[in-house]
């Protein structure tokens, strides 16, 4: 709660003043109390989705950077058939 918040609502429950506002005026100041809390609550939910799909994002990115600089962990082939040798030539006379 704000200052105008605290202010506004100790002036209306105090008995020993008279109260200022009628009562269409005070519904109505209400009412704006209401709008303000209800749009600083959504500033706050729409700064926390950014803020988490932010972070989401960085680190996706960090993982994703990781897993391009590691090696292959997955297993050799194994080696393939090797030519056969030729023969040496032979020295026959």
């Amino acid at each position: 709660m704000d200052d105008f918040e605290r202010e506004l609502s100790h002036m209306m429950r105090d008995s020993r003043q008279p109260a200022p506002f009628r009562p269409e005026h005070q519904e109505r100041l209400y009412e704006g109390i209401r709008v303000r809390r209800r749009s600083r609550m959504l500033w706050r939910a729409g700064g926390s989705a950014l803020a988490v799909a932010g972070l989401s994002v960085g680190l996706a990115l960090l993982l994703g950077a990781d897993s391009r600089s590691l090696p292959a962990t997955g297993p050799t082939p194994p080696p393939g058939p090797t030519a056969p040798a030729t023969p040496a030539p032979s020295a026959e006379p």
